[in-house]
C-alpha cells in the first residue's frame, strides 16, 4: 500500500470509530407495567433501534398480558442508562 491509500484507510478508520462511539443512533427501551395500578412491577424490553419497535413489542405484551386492552400503561425510554446504585433506568427521554 503506498502512503496515499494508508492515510484513507486511517482517516476511514477513525470515522467509523466516531461513529458508534459518538453518533451510533438512538436506542429504545420498553418499560411494560401490567397493571396501570401499581407501577413498581413491570417487564422491560431490550434495546431497539426506534421508538416504533418499541411501541410494537409493547403492543405484543398487551396482547398477552392484557386481552382487553386496558388496565396498564407503559413507557418507551431513549438513551437509558442504569442508574447506579439503584436498579432503575435513568433515560435522556421518555414517551408513551
Amino acid at each position: 500500500m503506498t502512503m496515499k491509500s494508508n492515510n484513507i484507510l486511517g482517516i476511514i478508520i477513525i470515522g467509523v470509530i466516531v461513529y458508534f462511539v459518538f453518533i451510533g443512533g438512538d436506542k429504545w427501551m420498553g418499560f411494560y407495567y401490567p397493571d396501570e395500578n401499581d407501577l413498581t412491577k413491570h417487564i422491560q424490553s431490550s434495546e431497539f433501534s426506534s421508538l416504533e419497535e418499541c411501541r410494537g413489542w409493547v403492543k405484543d405484551q398487551a396482547r398477552v398480558l392484557n386481552p382487553e386492552g386496558k388496565g396498564f400503561d407503559y413507557e418507551c425510554g431513549k438513551n437509558c442508562r442504569l442508574a447506579k446504585p439503584s436498579s432503575l433506568y435513568h433515560c435522556k427521554e421518555t414517551t408513551y
